[in-house]
């Protein structure tokens, strides 16, 4: 991946964990797949795809 300008990766606090935002204010993988791709399936039906998915096809 190219970027335009390196100094966007500095300001960005990236390599300093104590600017990193609290992980428990995040959204879940379940909820962004749903948000961003504007599923039809519940955050729930989601996850429990990625749950099944996880379990039976990671290793």
């Amino acid at each position: 991946m190219l970027s335009h300008c390196l100094k966007c990766m500095v300001r960005s606090g990236m390599w300093r964990p104590e600017v990193w935002p609290f992980p428990t204010n995040l959204p879940s993988f379940a909820e962004m797949l749903v948000a961003r791709g504007k599923l039809a399936e519940t955050v729930e039906d989601v996850q429990t795809i990625i749950n099944t998915g996880n379990r039976g096809r990671l290793y």
